[in-house]
C-alpha cells in the first residue's frame, strides 16, 4: 500500500501546471472558494474527519468520522459512529468561532451535541447524546483530518 513515488511526481506536476495557469491568468488573492472562513484565526474544517471515541462513563467506544463543509463559520456534514447502542449515522449542523466548534448530530429521532477544540488538522472534545434513549450518556472522541486539503494565498 501507500503511494509510489509516480503518484507525488504526477500531483506535484498538476499541482505546478495550475499554478502555472493561474498565474498566466492573472491569478492570485482569493480563489473563490465558499468553504473559506473568514478570520483566519479559525480552522477551516472542511475535509473527511476520522478518529476514535469512548464512553466515559461506561466500556462502549469504536470510531468517528465526519465529512464537513464549512461556510464562513457555519459548518455542515455527516457523521458515522460504531460501537454506539444510540447513535450510528446522522447529519451534523453548527459553527465554529475560534477553535471550538458547537454543533448538533440529528440521527432518526436523536440528537447529541459535539463541543470540541479544533485546529485546520486535529479535533478532540465531547459527545453528548441529548434526546433519545441514551439522553445524557457522554463520550470523548479525538479526530484527524484525513482529506480535503484546500490551497490558499
Amino acid at each position: 500500500g501507500g503511494v509510489g513515488i509516480v503518484g507525488v511526481t504526477a500531483g506535484v506536476i498538476l499541482g505546478a501546471a495550475a499554478i502555472g495557469g493561474l498565474v498566466a491568468a492573472g491569478g492570485g488573492g482569493d480563489d473563490g472558494d465558499s468553504t473559506s472562513t473568514t478570520n483566519p484565526s479559525e480552522p477551516n474544517l472542511t475535509g473527511v474527519w476520522a478518529g476514535t471515541w469512548y464512553d466515559t462513563s461506561g466500556p462502549d467506544n469504536g470510531n468517528i468520522s465526519l465529512t464537513l463543509t464549512q461556510t464562513n463559520t457555519t459548518v455542515s456534514g455527516t457523521v458515522s459512529i460504531t460501537g454506539s447502542e444510540c447513535i450510528s449515522t446522522g447529519t451534523l449542523s453548527g459553527t465554529v468561532s475560534g477553535n471550538t466548534l458547537v454543533s448538533n448530530i440529528v440521527t432518526g429521532s436523536d440528537t447529541a451535541s459535539i463541543n470540541a477544540n479544533c485546529t485546520d488538522t486535529s479535533m478532540n472534545g465531547t459527545l453528548e447524546v441529548t434526546s433519545g434513549p441514551c439522553t445524557g450518556n457522554i463520550g470523548n472522541f479525538s479526530t484527524s483530518k484525513t482529506g480535503s486539503v484546500n490551497i490558499k494565498w
